[in-house]
């Protein structure tokens, strides 16, 4: 059986920080330098390497039109990315910035990532995320909303993929996080090839980007 790959969804993730758009007077430049500081360093991870992002496209599904619409305005707005894998690349930490034009379009995009429809969504991406990577495997995802408590709001999700072929099973877990600092969203993207991500990693990254943009907004 193949390798399984992590598979992660712009802007969310999987592990990604996204910054709201700056108020009145403020302009493209200053909201792309609050994206460019508040993002996850190799210094947060260390033992991890820069790698390139893969993100994957939203499945054109009526559970997804949400979760679409609120990728289409992180993108729209000035944005930093970033990706880090160990040499082994069995776990991957995904993290985005984006600058939003105002707080009540960040808190739209925030709802989006919280509907039961974004739960849905994410099931049928990562599924059809790792399925087409590995020809005849079957594929199960569990997807269970996951108590967050940061920012100002927060939504955040566990999954389990599992991946069996000729009675051999391989199972990735990730956590997909999405928080409201303000006017800005962090969203984050994690994910393990053995085991749960330790909720104390998972939140000691999420803590510094939130403290980032507490202190530049």
């Amino acid at each position: 059986m193949h390798r399984c790959s992590h598979v992660f969804v712009a802007g969310v993730i999987v592990l990604g920080v996204c910054a709201a758009a700056a108020p009145a007077g403020a302009d493209r430049a200053n909201d792309q330098q609050i994206a460019d500081n508040a993002v996850l360093t190799s210094d947060d991870v260390p033992g991890f390497e820069p790698h390139t992002s893969g993100d994957a496209p939203l499945p054109e599904v009526p559970e997804c039109r949400g979760l679409e619409r609120a990728r289409k305005q992180l993108e729209a707005a000035p944005n930093k990315e970033v990706e880090f894998r160990p040499p082994s690349e069995a776990q991957v930490v995904n993290n985005q910035v984006s600058v939003l034009a105002s707080t009540k379009r960040a808190k739209q995009v925030l709802r989006a990532y919280q509907s039961p429809t974004a739960e849905r969504c994410l099931e049928t991406t990562f599924r059809g995320g790792t399925a087409s990577r590995n020809r005849g495997v079957d594929v199960t995802v569990e997807v269970s909303p996951s108590p967050l408590d940061s920012g100002d709001d927060a939504g955040a999700y566990d999954l389990v993929v599992t991946a069996t072929k000729d009675a051999k099973t391989q199972q990735i877990f990730t956590t997909v996080a999405v928080v409201r600092v303000g006017r800005a969203i962090a969203a984050f993207g994690l994910g393990d090839e053995s085991s749960t991500v330790p909720a104390d990693v998972a939140t000691g990254l999420i803590d510094l980007v939130t403290q980032r943009l507490q202190e530049a907004l």
